[in-house]
């Protein structure tokens, strides 16, 4: 596959993965059988076009539709719960590291501030 049907068919992608709420397995699996489809399709119409891509398998925002009418919705739900329960998290950790980065080296510099040495200098007048 050339590099430009490669960037066709990562450019397909990365828009249906955009329409997706979910992340984890479910999006994976979706994507990865959709990039094998569409890397297909590439290899076999090697001059084919973004359009003729999007004619044959769908807008990006219908095929994410579909795949989301098409789940259980307790587990869709589970799954968003469990996405924004990370988002979160990950938020919260990195808020508290750098209140603790900024805090040490606050404690730091003042402690190098009260510590520093000083001079007094003399001038001997003869």
């Amino acid at each position: 596959m050339t590099d430009i049907n490669n960037r066709l068919s990562m450019g397909y992608i990365k828009s249906v993965k955009k329409k997706l709420p979910i992340p984890g397995k479910m999006a994976k699996k979706l994507l990865g059988d959709l990039g094998n489809s569409v890397d297909e399709y590439i290899q076999s119409n090697p001059s084919v076009s973004m359009d003729e891509i999007v004619k044959r398998f769908g807008e990006p925002e219908s095929i994410a539709n579909e795949y989301i009418s098409a789940l259980d919705q307790e587990k869709l739900k589970e799954e968003i719960k469990k996405s924004r329960f990370i988002k979160r998290a990950v938020l919260i950790v990195s808020a508290v590291l750098i209140t603790a980065i900024i805090v040490t080296f606050a404690i730091i510099i003042s402690q190098s501030e009260s510590d520093a040495p000083y001079y007094v200098y003399e001038s001997i007048d003869e």
